[in-house]
């Protein structure tokens, strides 16, 4: 047998034996495979379902923003970072995901959940909180930022 059939039968006996354990392949092969044939890095966005923010806040707090969705469909993906681009009345999130592109992937959804934590201070009124999806329109909302002491009429 030729060392070249092996190489080419080795990832198929790979895949037959993990298959045994439940598990899923796909067909891939290093041979020729260069970086420009994967996806660009860090240029993929999580999905995200929901934002968890306080609907009020005073100018000094510390604002706690919980982020929930989809990194991505399989186990070859991962958060990297969340990019965050802030001006004193909104703040963008990038949730950045990277592809491991190794070929061999658990079949398991990997879950968005990540607490992104921004430092007072924040100016009185609306502070708005904007996620870019790819595909989509962003997920939006909103956290009223009041000192305490506005609210009192003594």
């Amino acid at each position: 047998m030729s060392v070249n059939l092996v190489r080419s039968l080795l990832p198929l006996l790979v895949c037959v034996s993990f298959i045994g354990s439940g598990a899923t392949c796909s067909a891939a092969s290093n041979e020729g495979a260069t970086s420009a044939s994967s996806p660009p890095a860090d240029t993929l966005l999580a999905t995200v379902d929901t934002v968890q923010a306080p609907t009020h806040i005073a100018p000094t707090d510390t604002l706690h923003i919980r982020l929930r969705g989809m990194v991505g469909p399989n186990g070859c993906y991962s958060l990297v970072r969340v990019e965050e681009e802030r001006t004193p009345e909104r703040v963008v999130l990038r949730p950045i995901v990277r592809h491991s592109g190794d070929g061999m992937c658990t079949m398991a959804i990997v879950s968005l959940d990540e607490t992104i934590t921004l430092a007072p201070p924040f100016p009185e009124g609306t502070f708005r909180i904007v996620l870019p999806q790819t595909d989509q329109s962003p997920v939006r909302t909103t956290v009223r930022v009041e000192d305490a002491g506005d609210t009192d009429t003594g």
